[in-house]
């Protein structure tokens, strides 16, 4: 693995010890940082097979703090990376999206522009993501209103496949704000 910090946002390079079927391009949550996003339970059938590129927005983790960290400045960290993804790995292999919690709406907020930047998406894995927000416990409801960090807007702007896995016991995000998520997706045919 390779850390390295480009324009603010960290991130790690992995690369697989058998053959490359997938390039991920990987989301992590908050309070997650690139390392730990590659030990985490989700990560562990990709490991030997995938060409992994991990990313955290700035403000969060090891990234630079010095930013006003709201859903633009999210956009704009992921905008950035593209290209870092697109010369780091095979483009010429399936690509996968990989959101984790916070890193769920960062990665559909995403989809929205990379046909244009020329980065393909195959699918999106959507890992403990939420909905709306509301029926997170407190403290992280109000950080996600206060930086506009909802999935509704985005579920509409790609025509990418979507896969969504929860872990029951998640404390952060409830499962509710999963199943909210699976019927917006049910309701314009997205899963």
């Amino acid at each position: 693995s390779k850390e390295f910090t480009f324009k603010g946002c960290k991130f790690l390079y992995h690369e697989p010890i058998g053959k490359k079927k997938r390039r991920i391009l990987l989301f992590p949550g908050l309070g997650i940082s690139v390392r730990r996003m590659l030990q985490e339970p989700c990560m562990e059938v990709f490991l030997e097979d995938s060409e992994i590129l991990c990313f955290q927005i700035r403000g969060l983790g090891e990234s630079d703090w010095y930013v006003d960290l709201c859903s633009k400045s999210m956009l704009d960290d992921s905008i950035n990376m593209m290209s870092v993804f697109q010369s780091m790995t095979d483009n010429t292999i399936d690509t996968l999206f990989i959101g984790y919690s916070l890193g769920c709406f960062v990665s559909m907020q995403s989809l929205s522009y990379v046909i244009p930047l020329g980065v393909k998406c195959n699918n999106i894995l959507l890992v403990n993501g939420m909905c709306s927000g509301t029926k997170m416990v407190s403290h992280f409801k109000i950080f996600a209103m206060l930086l506009g960090v909802t999935m509704k807007p985005h579920l509409n702007n790609s025509d990418v496949p979507i896969t969504m896995l929860h872990a029951k016991d998640d404390i952060t995000i409830p499962l509710s704000e999963a199943l909210e998520l699976k019927q917006e997706c049910e309701s314009i045919g997205r899963l």
